[in-house]
């Protein structure tokens, strides 16, 4: 985050696989402040890659992550692995030249060890720019942190069940 901030260079891609946001550090990386940041070192047409622990999560959490990514970046495309249930959310400033049948063909491409990669598309931007409308979804903010707390608390409690986490497209 502070690279980011006190440098001038632009890129491509920034991708944020930080620790699960238990301690403020890493909460830091999940907030809309360091997307913010990290819209302004993107070249145009650059993509923000940022993952999330969607096993950790609760369907409120993730429509709070979704809305505080997709205020800043309103093309926000949502992926789960499934594998690992975790959450992929790329996005940029403008819409992508690709599109997710080209993600796809794209990671098979690359994956030349034979792991299975299985993943799915569960939000588009359409989807997300809803969930950012919607005034009841708070934002995960350097000023209220929610996450780093509703992430210990859930680690405490029995998971929700991951069908009834997806978002519903309509």
């Amino acid at each position: 985050r502070n690279y980011l901030f006190r440098t001038e260079k632009k890129y491509d891609v920034i991708s944020s696989e930080p620790s699960i946001p238990t301690s403020s550090p890493a909460a830091s990386l999940f907030t809309k402040e360091f997307f913010e940041i990290a819209s302004k070192r993107l070249n145009p047409g650059g993509v923000m890659c940022q993952w999330l622990p969607y096993y950790l999560l609760t369907s409120d959490d993730l429509h709070m992550m979704l809305k505080t990514f997709g205020t800043v970046f309103p093309y926000t495309y949502v992926w789960r692995v499934n594998t690992s249930n975790d959450i992929i959310m790329l996005g940029s400033l403008g819409p992508l030249s690709f599109g997710q049948d080209e993600i796809m063909e794209r990671v098979r491409n690359l994956n030349r060890t034979g792991y299975s990669l299985e993943y799915s598309l569960i939000a588009g931007p359409e989807h997300v720019q809803k969930i950012v409308q919607k005034a009841d979804v708070p934002l995960n903010t350097d000023d209220r942190p929610k996450l780093e707390f509703r992430i210990v608390r859930n680690m405490l409690t029995p998971a929700e069940p991951v069908e009834n986490k997806m978002p519903k497209m309509k």
